[in-house]
């Protein structure tokens, strides 16, 4: 999805922890960057990731799941 070097050096723009790939559809080089530190997910387009925190999806964990 994203170049190995890329991925490297990428880190969250919020809190600039390490961020892990998620690949929605390989064949569009879709996915997402997963920060499990401050639990948001940057959308990637076509091997392009929005690293604008703004426009990152929060990712639901488990205590969220339990708050209702």
């Amino acid at each position: 999805m994203l170049d190995q070097q890329l991925l490297e050096i990428l880190a969250c723009a919020s809190c600039k922890g390490p961020l892990e790939v998620m690949v929605t559809d390989p064949e569009r080089n879709d996915g997402k960057l997963l920060c499990r530190r401050c639990n948001l997910a940057y959308i990637v387009t076509n091997g392009l990731p929005n690293m604008l925190p703004e426009q990152a999806e929060k990712i639901e964990t488990p205590e969220d799941q339990h708050m209702g």
